[in-house]
């Protein structure tokens, strides 16, 4: 299953600013371990989410009570805090550009973004920026998905398996879990 066609950065961007402007406050998601806030459209659909690098895991405003400093040792000792979104995009990058293969590990649309609301979370004291914007991935919604979790291990296509680890290899990815691979159910054939 893939993920829906990659927007233009300039459609997605205006559409979460629509959402925005008709005042959908972005919502924090309570799964994982950082701060990865939902974003909606003009017609209240979900359209992507952003991931603040300053509530990443052991960042300084990390909503879900594992606070740091941006550069110590992360939840992966080799992925520093404040570095997820940028593997994030790099890995939509690399998924991608990949010439005949381009989209071969279905990495939803991914990019560097800066974002400012009074819904995301701020323990620190210190500014985010020098006018306050948090940068983050800002990544397209995947629609219908559910995490791998949610589905027993013998219900996946070797070859879908295949082309997360030929991804996880080239991004050198440490962080790898059933939370964080989407899974969208393929419909039934009809009768």
């Amino acid at each position: 299953p893939h993920p829906p066609p990659a927007t233009s950065p300039l459609r997605l961007l205006a559409s979460v600013n629509q959402g925005l402007g008709m005042g959908l406050a972005p919502q924090l998601d309570w799964d994982g371990t950082g701060g990865t806030y939902v974003l909606r459209n003009a017609h209240r659909k979900k359209i992507a989410a952003f991931k603040p690098r300053d509530e990443e895991p052991f960042a300084p405003n990390n909503p879900k009570g594992l606070q740091g400093k941006i550069g110590q040792q992360g939840i992966h000792h080799s992925v520093p805090s404040g570095e997820s979104h940028l593997r994030e995009v790099v890995a939509y990058k690399l998924d991608s550009h990949s010439g005949a293969r381009a989209g071969f590990s279905s990495v939803p649309f991914t990019l560097l973004a800066e974002a400012m609301h009074p819904a995301f979370h701020v323990a620190s004291h210190r500014p985010l920026s020098r006018y306050g914007a948090k940068v983050g991935s800002l990544q397209q919604w995947v629609p219908e998905a559910e995490a791998a979790g949610d589905f027993g291990p013998s219900s996946f296509p070797p070859a879908e398996v295949h082309k997360i680890a030929i991804l996880d290899m080239r991004t050198l990815n440490v962080d790898r879990n059933d939370g964080n691979i989407l899974v969208v159910r393929e419909a039934a054939p009809p009768p």
